[in-house]
């Protein structure tokens, strides 16, 4: 995730997790990114990193294994006993 030119964005209950290239979230030229309950775990060059390192911890944001259902079969829903799992919204059906 990149913010630039001076945006402010709010980032709540999303995963991001296993990138291959470069830090979970970075900003610059003023811009301000937030987050709330937000899972960033095992990036290549970081999670809670930069200009974001002082949000982990506080506001339900975490940083442990998502716990994909199959990643590698493109299923990114998480298991139940998933770390995210309190703070996805209940399936309406």
């Amino acid at each position: 995730m990149y913010s630039y030119d001076g945006a402010s964005v709010t980032v709540t209950n999303t995963i991001i997790a296993f990138s291959p290239d470069g830090e979970a979230a970075r900003v610059s030229d003023g811009s301000v990114l937030t987050f709330s309950c937000c899972d960033l775990y095992a990036n290549y060059d970081g999670d809670w990193a930069f200009e974001i390192a002082d949000q982990y911890g506080i506001n339900g944001n975490i940083s442990e294994n998502p716990l994909f259902c199959d990643a590698d079969g493109g299923d990114f829903g998480i298991h139940e006993n998933s770390p995210g799992a309190p703070f996805t919204l209940p399936n309406p059906s």
